[in-house]
């Protein structure tokens, strides 16, 4: 399985907020569509007009071939890998 996660929680380990896609684009696309953009804005207290920074990453998925069951926390579905691609987003309220 191959996807790409969207996230404005870059340096997180925990990532709350997210959009998810085949390819990097429907990931951000996912994450702007489905509300999870505004969630984290609001959770953040970002301001109106503020400009936010969304990364997608490769998606590790647990069953896959990357899963480093040593490193990788087993109540995760998945954990982002490398950073593919960032994109600066206004938030409007």
């Amino acid at each position: 399985m191959s996807g790409f996660i969207a996230t404005a929680q870059i340096n997180k380990e925990i990532v709350s907020f997210s959009g998810e896609g085949i390819t990097p684009e429907l990931a951000l696309k996912d994450f702007m569509d489905s509300g999870e953009f505004n969630e984290h804005c609001l959770f953040v207290n970002a301001e109106d007009e503020q400009y936010v920074e969304i990364g997608v990453f490769k998606a590790i998925y647990k069953d896959s071939s990357e899963w480093d069951s040593e490193h990788f926390n087993s109540e995760f579905d998945w954990v982002l890998g490398d950073m593919v691609l960032t994109k600066t987003q206004q938030y409007l309220m």
